[in-house]
C-alpha cells in the first residue's frame, strides 16, 4: 500500500490534451519581466547574475569598475576582475553585503560572500 500512491512515477504520459478559445478584439500587451530576483540574503535581494545591469542602473563606469544604483536606492559597486566580479552593496554609506562572483563556465558561477552586515559582525557562509 506504501507505494500505490506513487504510480504516477511509473506511467509514461502518452498524451497532453490543451483547452484553447476565441476572442474578440485585440489582446493587451503585457510585460514580462526577464530577470527576476531569487536570492535573498538577510533582506538584501541579489540577482543570480554576473552581468552589472542586472543589479540596477548603472551610474558611472571607471574602466572596469561599475557604480549601480538599484530600485531599493541602494548603491552596488562591482569591479570586474578577469572573468570574476568583486561586489558590495551599501545603503547610506554603510556596506551591507560584500561577495565574489567566481566564473566557472558559461552560465556557470560561484557566489562566494564575504557580508559584512549592519551590525558590523562577519557572517561565514
Amino acid at each position: 500500500m506504501k507505494f500505490k500512491s506513487e504510480y504516477y512515477n511509473e506511467t509514461p504520459i502518452v498524451e497532453f490534451i490543451f483547452s484553447y478559445g476565441f476572442k474578440d478584439g485585440k489582446i493587451p500587451n503585457k510585460t514580462i519581466k526577464i530577470f527576476e530576483y531569487n536570492q535573498n540574503i538577510k533582506g538584501i535581494k541579489i540577482p543570480i547574475s554576473m552581468i552589472p545591469s542586472d543589479f540596477g542602473t548603472i551610474v558611472k563606469t571607471i574602466k572596469s569598475i561599475f557604480i549601480i544604483q538599484n530600485e531599493l536606492g541602494q548603491t552596488i559597486t562591482l569591479e570586474q576582475i578577469g572573468k570574476n566580479n568583486l561586489i558590495s552593496i551599501a545603503s547610506k554609506g554603510k556596506v551591507l553585503i560584500s561577495f565574489e562572483d567566481k566564473f566557472i563556465e558559461e552560465n556557470k558561477f560561484v557566489k562566494q560572500l564575504r557580508a559584512w552586515f549592519l551590525d558590523e559582525r562577519p557572517c561565514l557562509w
